[in-house]
């Protein structure tokens, strides 16, 4: 994030340096699509991690301004976001870019690990060649891995599926892919799913921390994420 850091200390004593833009690339986790309310209608909110990640740079940087475009669409995946890239992501020329996917790729189990990689792969490169950015690829949270009070009647009918491929290990699949490819591209990687799997060693019940219980995080998982997104900032601006 050398990039990025520079910015944002540029645009904190310069206001009239160019806006400092950060674009997170995602589905529906960055868009923010979270859980029902009892009526049964989606619940929208502006408190992702990509948001949370906002204040804190904020805080730490009191005379800066910086941008945030949230590219996350709900049901999207690598494939997705790689076929909007220049729109949602490369026309606004962006400082730092996020990758967020993985949780809906997995479900086409095993055979579309190659169509996500080659997604994940041709997206950073894109990056890399067309902008100056600092480029992050972030894993997903875990998925539930049993059948919880938090699940909402709208939404029984996703369990099966999302619980099968969960406890079958698919999703580790494609977070060890989202790895490869960050090394591969030597790309920074922010690993939420690694996390994740420490609570659950330790005892924590993970499907408690899933907002609607299946696989959107609740508010510790977009802290988890806002968290690891600053250390990083904070260890390549030397700031403590």
């Amino acid at each position: 994030m050398l990039r990025f850091c520079r910015r944002l200390k540029e645009k904190a004593e310069n206001r009239f340096a160019r806006p400092v833009i950060y674009v997170a690339l995602g589905d529906s986790v960055t868009q923010g699509f979270r859980e029902h309310d009892p009526s049964g209608s989606p619940i929208y909110h502006e408190d992702v991690y990509h948001a949370k990640f906002r204040r804190l740079v904020h805080a730490h940087f009191p005379g800066t301004v910086l941008s945030v475009i949230n590219a996350g669409v709900g049901g999207d995946t690598a494939q997705g976001g790689l076929e909007r890239l220049q729109r949602d992501v490369l026309a606004f020329d962006p400082d730092l870019v996020t990758i967020c996917f993985g949780l809906n790729d997995s479900g086409t189990g095993r055979e579309g690990l190659e169509i996500y990689a080659d997604s994940l792969r041709r997206m950073g490169e894109e990056i890399k060649a067309q902008t100056n950015a600092d480029l992050v690829y972030i894993t997903p949270n875990m998925m539930l891995t049993a059948v919880n009070p938090k699940i909402h009647e709208n939404q029984r009918e996703l369990v099966g599926p999302v619980l099968e491929r969960s406890l079958a290990g698919v999703l580790d699949l494609y977070v060890e892919t989202m790895r490869a490819v960050a090394r591969e591209l030597d790309a920074a990687l922010v690993d939420p799913y690694k996390v994740w799997r420490e609570w659950e060693q330790e005892g924590r019940d993970i499907n408690l921390l899933l907002a609607n219980g299946i696989n959107h995080p609740g508010e510790e998982g977009h802290e988890l994420v806002a968290r690891l997104l600053f250390e990083m900032l904070k260890a390549h601006c030397g700031c403590r």
